[in-house]
């Protein structure tokens, strides 16, 4: 069986997913407009490197990667899929979003009559685009995206055999607004890819003070609160390890300065993955700040798993999903979204807490991957994408 990953950009979940279907799959491909964050992960997966195929796609759009409508890119996903089409018995293609699912179903739509194998099609909806548009005001904007791209999941997921989410929440959202059967959705969480040999030796903590790792943006993060919890939690410090985005990194900066806590606001530069762990170990609690709006309540960061891996306590946003995620996973402890006295109440009633011990079970990317995609594939019957018309 030939597995085929297609993906704007080379993340963390996409090497996970490629690494571990190398276990049993004949061949692995993955194909992204961006490869140049590809050398972050050669330690990391240097054993399965012999084993995945990695090819570029050509991107002449400036509007977004994402968007669906590049013929060049479509063009060279076309002949991507003639090739190994035509010349595989069994061929899985799974699709990192929905805009990439929708392009490829157009492409396979006009070659299925030529094909005589069997294809089985996935999406991966790790990002709610589709809920992209509660993120903004702006009425028009608000209109597009919720239609144009509600349009897009809707064909797009219509067409798939499975789906994978990242939450259970999202599970149940979209097997009744797309009227997918449950059976054919998957959860499969973005735990770490190997919990032993990521967790580091507890450094000595700093005491009183807080981290904060990964993407900053004004969409769905809510670093605000975080930074004016400051002002009453006035023996503590904020860390930031982040490169994007530049803008609301510098709104911070200077919300900080306005509010006279900047010299205990601290702007690191990120560390590679590698050493992230080890990094963060020495800060008392971890922080998860999202907005409460539809694009985060059905969604789980990475960085929340990367807080207790670490070996840190984690404050998070009474988001749906996060709230559910903190009664399977102990150590996590949530305030109020957006409420600036909650966040300061619940980091300074847990700040002095034991770290409990970690199930490894329920942070194990083997599990998940076992219990959701690689039943998926390795369980997959000769049966032929479902007809949908998309032209």
């Amino acid at each position: 069986m030939t597995v085929l990953l297609f993906s704007p950009m080379l993340t963390v979940r996409v090497i996970k997913q490629a690494a571990s279907l190398s276990k049993f799959a004949t061949s692995v491909k993955v194909y992204c407009d961006d490869l140049t964050r590809l050398s972050l992960f050669q330690t990391r997966f240097e054993e399965y490197r012999s084993l995945i195929s990695f090819g570029a796609l050509p991107n002449v759009q400036k509007i977004h990667r994402q968007f669906p409508y590049d013929p060049i890119r479509n063009n060279e996903m076309k002949k991507i899929l003639r090739k190994n089409l035509f010349n595989q018995s069994v061929v899985t293609i799974i699709a990192h979003d929905v805009f990439y699912a929708y392009s490829l179903i157009r492409t396979i739509d006009r070659l299925k009559k030529e094909a005589r194998n069997t294809l089985f099609f996935i999406t991966d909806v790790a990002d709610n685009y589709d809920l992209l548009f509660d993120a903004y005001e702006n009425k028009f904007k608000r209109f597009v995206f919720k239609h144009f791209i509600g349009y897009l999941t809707k064909k797009s997921l219509k067409a798939s055999n499975q789906v994978l989410v990242v939450s259970p929440n999202n599970k149940e959202r979209i097997g009744e607004k797309y009227n997918v059967k449950k059976k054919d959705i998957h959860v499969l969480r973005n735990v770490p890819f190997e919990v032993n040999r990521l967790t580091p030796e507890k450094k000595n903590s700093e005491r009183n003070s807080l981290v904060y790792i990964g993407r900053v943006d004004e969409e769905a993060r809510d670093l605000e609160t975080v930074v004016k919890g400051l002002e009453k939690l006035e023996d503590w410090t904020l860390h930031f390890y982040s490169s994007n985005k530049k803008t609301a990194l510098e709104q911070l900066k200077k919300l900080s300065k306005r509010l006279k806590v900047n010299k205990r606001v601290f702007f690191h530069e990120p560390v590679s993955y590698e050493n992230l762990h080890s990094e963060i170990a020495k800060y008392t609690l971890g922080v998860v700040a999202h907005r409460r709006n539809l694009l985060t309540d059905f969604t789980i960061p990475n960085k929340l798993y990367d807080y207790l891996i670490a070996g840190i306590p984690v404050v998070a946003s009474d988001n749906p999903s996060l709230v559910e995620e903190s009664k399977r996973l102990d150590n996590v402890y949530i305030y109020q979204g957006e409420n600036v006295e909650s966040f300061v109440n619940v980091t300074k009633s847990n700040r002095e807490l034991d770290f409990a011990p970690i199930d490894r079970e329920k942070l194990s990317w083997t599990s998940e991957f076992d219990g959701s995609l690689g039943r998926a594939v390795q369980n997959l019957t000769h049966t032929q994408i479902r007809d949908a018309n998309l032209l």
